[in-house]
This record gives C-alpha cells, structure tokens and sequence, in this order.
C-alpha cells in the first residue's frame, strides 16, 4: 500500500484477496476465482503480485489455463523467489527474500533470549536486503 501511495497509484481493496490454504483443491479454486474476477472487471490490473512461491506458480498455471498471455494481457511477479522460477512459462519474476538470513537472524534473536532469561528487550526491527528478479513475466508490454 505504501508503494502505491509513494507513487500516486490509489489502492483498490476489491483487488486485494486472501487464499484458502486448507488444501490444493480450495487454493485452486480461490486463485482461479480471483484470476476470473480481476479478468472481468472494466478497469483490469496491470499485474498480479502474489505473496507465496505456491501462489504464484499455480497462479501462473491457473492464467495459462485460462488461456491470458502473460506479460501481454497481465504481468505476474512473486515472492521468495522459487528455484523453479526460470523454469515457469513464461520465466517468474520474483521478489527474493532471504529466508536464510531471516531464520538465522531469529534463532540469534531466540537463543539470546532464553540464555539472558529476564530481560526485557525492546522490540527490534532488523531490515535485510532484497533484490528484484526481472524475468520475461513482468517484462513492459508493447
């Protein structure tokens, strides 16, 4: 949200849709759900922004299926950026989140606390890096 804001894109909530991750089946039917949605509306998104490396590949099966060429008709980016990523067609842009570092981070963070015991430590918020995969499925349409 605040990205649109910084760049004077107003956030349209009607685009914004939690998935049901209780199984393949349900997240299926969620994504192809929203992908028809986002598809029919008079105004379309220019892109689908996907929050999770399995929504975003079966988002990407679910709009080849349906027969939307991506970049062409909508743009397609995740996030975390899946080794299968280069694999997908067309490739996946990604957002690449260091998971590692993250993990690793934490567990400093955990063992700190349980070895210092009573120790009331402010809340911290620590920023990694992350890098943008361009890849052909967000590639600027012509």
């Amino acid at each position: 949200k605040q990205a649109l804001a910084d760049h004077g894109i107003p956030c349209r909530e009607e685009l914004v849709v939690s998935c049901n991750y209780t199984g393949a089946t349900s997240l299926n039917e969620n994504l192809e759900e929203a992908v028809k949605s986002y598809m029919g509306l008079e105004n379309k998104p220019d892109a689908i922004f996907t929050a999770t490396d399995q929504i975003s590949t079966r988002c990407l099966v679910i709009l080849n299926k349906l027969g939307y060429r991506i970049p062409e008709d909508i743009a397609l980016i995740g996030f975390t950026n899946t080794e299968l990523a280069d694999a997908m067609n067309p490739p996946l842009s990604t957002v690449h989140q260091p998971a590692f570092e993250i993990g690793k981070l934490a567990a400093e963070k955990l063992f700190s606390l349980i070895e210092k015991k009573n120790v009331d430590e402010d809340f911290e918020t620590v920023l990694l890096p992350i890098d943008v995969q361009v890849r052909a499925s967000s590639q600027a349409r012509k």
